[in-house]
């Protein structure tokens, strides 16, 4: 049983601007309820009850927010300087310990079950598991190629050209302990940052027995205001 989860909520969500220059993105409303909250509240229906927010960019509002969430647990890391999703994920180490753990974005808006279907696919002898929804367009994501028997054999950021897959990584996954070799070699990007999915996919390569499972949705990464508004739309 996954006990921890991490939620990403530390960028400063540029591509939302001027929404997002007072307030941080997490704090956006979807259906009533902010970002944060959603997620909060889908961690705790799956049985999780321990929560790490890594935080950054109006850092105190969030935590504010928080403040009175009597479920999950929440407790805060902050990533003082936008570093990259690696970066992010390694201040969240010591709170993990070295058991699995569920790692989410925090600018995901899905059904909550698809919350508990990634924790329950999680088995011992398993490195990750992947939750994945099928898109149009993967190319501002991350493709996830994988067989008929779930197991996948690459991960490739933002694939330009044919992609390999239709299949896109959720933003929600269940990580085991051996990623945590692969976060510490990681080397900046061409962005000057550490991408988690460099480590991911470092991981698979090495041969790590990761798994994907398909979500039903539906399923939004808000990140611009387009997506935000049909995010509301569906939730409205």
């Amino acid at each position: 049983m996954i006990e921890v989860a991490v939620v990403l909520a530390a960028g400063s969500g540029s591509r939302l601007r001027p929404l997002t220059d007072e307030v941080p993105k997490p704090l956006i409303e979807v259906g009533g309820r902010t970002l944060i909250a959603r997620t909060l509240d889908a961690i705790a229906a799956a049985g999780i009850g321990e929560v790490t927010v890594v935080v950054g960019h109006l850092a105190a509002q969030i935590e504010d927010h928080l403040a009175d969430t009597a479920e999950p647990a929440v407790s805060f890391v902050q990533q003082a300087e936008p570093l990259g999703s690696g970066h992010a994920v390694a201040l969240a180490r010591q709170s993990v310990r070295d058991g699995p753990f569920l790692l989410v974005w925090g600018d995901v808006v899905t059904d909550s079950s698809d919350y508990s279907t990634v924790a329950t696919a999680w088995s011992p002898g398993l490195d990750a598991v992947i939750g994945v929804i099928e898109v149009e367009d993967v190319s501002e994501g991350g493709a996830v190629v994988f067989d008929d028997d779930g197991a996948v054999t690459a991960v490739v950021e933002k694939p330009r050209g044919e992609p390999p897959s239709r299949w896109n990584s959720a933003g929600i996954m269940v990580l085991g302990p051996a990623i945590w070799d692969f976060v510490e070699a990681l080397q900046p990007s061409a962005r000057g940052e550490l991408e988690f999915t460099d480590a991911l996919a470092a991981m698979i390569d090495a041969g790590a027995k990761v798994v994907a499972v398909p979500l039903q949705g539906p399923w939004f990464d808000v990140g611009t205001p387009d997506r935000l508004e049909e995010a509301r739309l569906a939730w409205g």
